[in-house]
């Protein structure tokens, strides 16, 4: 089984003192939402092999405090794909399996709307939102990453980084 786990990075601050929104910093809401999430998902036993980001400041903060919580070096790779544009399966398809990756699990850090376009194509759900630190837990019966995209979910589940 292999699974990918697609989560909306934490709260950010609602401006950057740049004026850019590529530079917006998590609050400290978001870094404890952060890290409760990652509490849920360590109780169930969700280990990522590697962690895709998007190289935005907010959404790579987010995807630094996963990484420290399970205690994982240099697994944390930013794909500029995951911001500012709406992207497909295929894509993430093609991240992983060029990242040679060997695990079961892959964590995907990204930013709302395009993550509930993602997760439509993984599951046929239509989400009308996904909150900041919040995650869906997509579950496909196969055991390579080749050609995932043309697969349909075995199952799936959201997590709050509320308990």
């Amino acid at each position: 089984m292999k699974t990918i786990v697609v989560i909306r990075h934490a709260k950010a601050e609602s401006h950057a003192a740049s004026g850019d929104d590529f530079d917006r910093k998590l609050i400290r809401k978001g870094k404890i939402e952060a890290e409760l999430l990652v509490d849920r998902l360590l109780r169930r036993a969700i280990q990522p092999s590697i962690i895709f980001s998007s190289p935005v400041i907010r959404a790579l903060a987010t995807a630094e405090i996963i990484a420290s919580k399970y205690k994982l070096v240099s697994t944390v790779v930013t794909k500029s794909f995951l911001y500012n544009r709406l992207y497909s399966f295929e894509d993430v398809e093609k991240a992983i399996v060029d990242s040679h990756c060997t695990g079961d699990i892959v964590f995907i850090v990204a930013h709302h709307p395009t993550i509930l376009h993602l997760i439509m194509q993984m599951c046929t759900k239509k989400l009308e939102m996904l909150n900041p630190s919040e995650a869906v837990v997509v579950h496909f019966d196969t055991d390579d990453w080749n050609g995932i995209s043309q697969k349909v979910c075995k199952s799936y589940e959201m997590l709050t980084a509320l308990v």
